[in-house]
């Protein structure tokens, strides 16, 4: 085989390697799809869509996903706390989007307004308890 052609296989194959590098240990990125304002209708449940951008790379962070619902503005004094346990079964070798879901029963099946809150908890080497600041956010809706 001429040297010409080794090189270009050698850089061939040190290119596929760095771009798995890339996938597996670039950025995961955790977004709430459902609920949102205005976007169900009344209804004895309440469905929960969360979407995990490059699953392999969040499973390495233990992540935690805390979720609730509550009446607008006292949504984290007086909503059930859950959790999603399965973030931890995410496949490792899949780089597409992976879907965690749920329902809230019998929670906002009546009309108001309604605050989802969730909180995203992770560790690394530098964290030794999950507890600190994580990011977290509400998002506000109404039922007519």
């Amino acid at each position: 085989m001429p040297l010409n052609t080794i090189a270009r296989l050698s850089c061939l194959v040190a290119c596929v390697r760095a771009a798995a590098a890339a996938a597996l240990f670039g950025t995961t990125e955790i977004d709430l799809v459902f609920p949102r304002n205005d976007t169900f209708a009344p209804m004895p449940l309440l469905p929960v869509v969360f979407a995990v951008q490059n699953p392999p790379v969040s499973k390495m962070l233990w992540p935690r996903l805390e979720y609730g619902v509550g009446p607008l503005g006292h949504a984290n004094l007086s909503a059930d706390f859950h959790d999603f346990d399965d973030l931890t079964d995410m496949p490792s070798n899949d780089t597409s989007a992976y879907f965690v879901y749920t329902g809230v029963a019998d929670r906002v099946n009546t009309e108001g307004n309604w605050e989802f809150w969730w909180r995203f908890r992770a560790m690394n080497c530098s964290i030794l308890h999950p507890s600190g600041h994580s990011p977290q956010g509400p998002v506000p809706f109404s039922r007519p």
